[in-house]
């Protein structure tokens, strides 16, 4: 899942825009949209974002290097592509920069579409061990989030799993105590069950400090119940 950032004050533009990308590519999640600094920032501060749509003037995008509203290792190494419909010649991009110049929406659409399947199916712009460090980060973030101690070695047990659930095609299709707690087993020295009872114990205290309510919203339930292992799992597979 990628997740995208796009930067714009047109918000019909915006809407036909995000509507023409994800038609194509399933694999994009539109996080936030944002018009102006403060908007960025709470942006970047609050979501993984992967990709970042930008359609601003050139003195915005100086403010944005100035002030660090994004830092510098995601303005220079993350996938930025600037929509410009005026003169961006001055832009000087890294080799992870994409201009896309353009008027035509639909060009336009084909254009990122093209670059974020690109991302998607090679990782072209990561390294494999980059892609992994950064995967894993946004799943801790997700736990921290719900209240999970990064102490306790069911956490550190947890992210393990749900990163190679994710690096799974068929994940919804995979045996937690078959096919995964084996493999987090293996790489720690531990047996799949004391895998298996410090993920739950973790989780058994999560579900103690968190808020019902935050848990309720982030798990998309009506009524509170206490959700298990697999239950957290799916939830976080699904906002990374």
């Amino acid at each position: 899942m990628v997740n995208v950032l796009l930067v714009e004050e047109d918000m019909k533009y915006c809407k036909k825009l995000i509507n023409n990308i994800t038609v194509e590519n399933k694999n994009i999640r539109l996080c936030a949209i944002a018009s102006n600094m403060e908007e960025i920032s709470f942006a970047v501060s609050n979501h993984n974002i992967d990709v970042i749509l930008m359609d601003f003037k050139f003195s915005d995008y100086k403010e944005i290097k100035h002030k660090k509203i994004i830092s510098k290792e995601q303005l220079e190494n993350s996938t930025i592509m600037l929509l410009e419909q005026q003169d961006i010649s001055n832009i000087s991009p890294s080799k992870n920069n994409y201009i896309i110049k353009s008027n035509n929406i639909n060009e336009v659409s084909k254009s990122i579409n093209k670059l974020l399947i690109s991302r998607v199916s090679s990782q072209t712009f990561l390294k494999k061990d980059s892609r992994e460090n950064i995967i894993k980060e946004k799943i801790k973030n997700e736990l921290c989030y719900l209240g999970y101690n990064l102490s306790y070695n069911g956490t550190k047990y947890l992210i393990e799993t749900i990163y190679l659930l994710y690096i799974s095609k068929d994940y919804y299709d995979d045996n937690l105590e078959k096919d995964i707690y084996p493999i987090v087993a293996e790489k720690y020295g531990k047996t799949a069950h004391n895998i298996k009872c410090n993920i739950i114990n973790a989780t058994n205290m999560m579900t103690l400090e968190c808020e019902e309510e935050k848990l309720l919203n982030y798990l998309y339930l009506c009524h509170f119940s206490k959700p298990g292992p697999k239950t957290i799992i799916s939830a976080v597979l699904g906002k990374i």
